[in-house]
């Protein structure tokens, strides 16, 4: 452990840690900053108006600095061990997004790349993050309904098969979390429309077979029935969400020029250029202390997807 001289001062291997994140952050998160910056200024990337990059980029970087993982049975400082692309993308990832990670719109997990052998630092959206993106599509609303055994619960499909609930009675005496039938979610716009989604109880414990837990953490042990409302909830902001297009992110003024340009220019997106970072050797960091920074639990593998991911409800 670092000690301090009689001035106060750090010692040399805590100077020479800070200095090389210093660097670090130099080069990814002001670099990604910078690169975004000039995306930016040839019309090349969009950003949400009221979004505050370089304070996000801060926020982002002091997150990852202080995050450790474990690594042959020992804790170890992301940054040692993730591939320094890996870091860069998901910063830019969070910021094409818009996500705020203070507002727990998303989360920094570090996951194997089997193919490469390598850690990759990864960007995963929240429940929160998806209800942010799909409010800028003009959702007002989305409610979650579980359906216990005992309850009178009717739906039906329409002629344009849509799902629609026609009725349904719940009973407070059965309420039950191991006796749990179904969920639906139900979405409004803003136009009055409403889309539901509809999920059996086996629906939506093979969606938590994807995660890294396969629906067995305490969360969803203890807590099934929030958990499955959860699950229908972001099964239907997911399809909001990618059947969109980014008008959302722009202002009135922008999207009437943007609608010009692309009927004059080449196909949407080509105007669009895919940012790239290099992989460089990283440099050496001085252990820390592992009462500091932030632990997250083994990197799990690729087969469990973002969006099949469920977090504890209570810490979304």
């Amino acid at each position: 452990m670092a000690q301090n001289n009689q001035n106060g001062t750090a010692s040399a291997p805590a100077a020479t840690q800070s200095k090389a994140l210093a660097a670090m952050k130099d080069e990814l998160a002001n670099g990604v900053l910078r690169r975004i910056e000039e995306l930016q200024a040839h019309g090349g990337l969009v950003i949400p108006k009221d979004y505050a990059v370089t304070n996000q980029m801060n926020l982002a970087w002091l997150r990852i600095s202080e995050m450790t993982t474990e690594v042959d049975g020992k804790q170890r400082p992301v940054l040692e061990v993730v591939t320094k692309a890996s870091v860069a993308n998901s910063l830019l990832d969070m910021v094409l997004q818009g996500m705020d990670i203070q507002k727990k719109q998303g989360y920094f997990i570090p996951i194997k790349n089997k193919a490469a052998g390598q850690l990759e630092l990864t960007f995963w959206r929240s429940y929160f993050g998806d209800e942010k993106l799909a409010r800028g599509q003009g959702m007002t609303k989305c409610r979650s309904v579980v359906v216990y055994e005992g309850d009178e619960f009717e739906y039906m499909y329409t002629e344009e098969g849509e799902t629609r609930i026609t009725k349904h009675i719940p009973n407070l005496t059965r309420i039950n979390k191991d006796k749990i039938v179904a969920a639906y979610a139900v979405v409004t716009m803003a136009d009055g429309t409403r889309c539901v989604t509809l999920k059996t109880m086996q629906q939506i414990r093979q969606a938590w077979q994807q995660g890294a837990t396969k629906g067995n953490s305490p969360a969803h042990r203890n807590f099934t029935d929030d958990m499955a409302a959860r699950t229908v909830e972001r099964a239907a902001l997911k399809h909001l969400i990618n059947s969109s297009s980014d008008a959302w992110l722009l202002s009135e003024e922008d999207k009437e020029r943007r609608m010009i340009t692309e009927t004059a220019a080449a196909p949407a997106g080509a105007n669009v250029e895919e940012a790239k970072f290099e992989e460089v050797e990283a440099p050496a960091l001085a252990a820390r202390s592992e009462t500091h920074g932030e632990t997250i639990p083994p990197a799990p593998t690729p087969a469990a997807q973002p969006e099949a991911a469920e977090e504890d409800p209570f810490k979304l």
